[in-house]
């Protein structure tokens, strides 16, 4: 029986699969060092019982349908944002040494829009707004 002399290997080098493994790591560490913070987000301190008493804070619901709901406003619960904006302007008048933070309770399934129509609002009166989560 004649063997054929051309018969290709079939193992594999494992120092190049280290090299490789070495220069990716090398490449993420590098990368790694070189993001920045594009966005400044202020985010609460954890001792929020010494900050709750100098704060009334001001509740927005946005449900599943895309309806506001801000204190009982209409009989359904629902309002726009023209109202909202004047209720709230009352609310800070009401305890101007207080912060009124607004909070904002909003359905996973809401369109951007309208936060986008909060934020804006909330830009152009100069409040803190911020999204309730499950978590918070």
């Amino acid at each position: 029986m004649i063997e054929n002399p051309n018969k290709i290997k079939a193992e594999g080098g494992m120092a190049s699969m280290t090299d490789l493994v070495f220069l990716l790591l090398i490449f993420f560490i590098i990368m790694s060092t070189r993001t920045t913070n594009t966005h400044d987000i202020n985010l609460p301190s954890g001792k929020a019982n010494d900050q709750a008493k100098k704060m009334n804070p001001i509740d927005i619901i946005l449900d599943e349908n895309n309806k506001y709901h801000f204190m009982s406003l209409n009989a359904d619960g629902t309002t726009n944002l023209a109202l909202i904006e004047k209720e709230i302007k009352k609310e800070m008048a009401k305890a101007p040494d207080k912060e009124h933070p607004i909070k904002v309770h909003a359905d996973k399934f809401s369109e951007t829009g309208m936060f986008t129509d909060l934020f804006v609002m909330a830009e152009r009166n100069k409040w803190q707004i911020s999204f309730v989560t499950k978590g918070s």
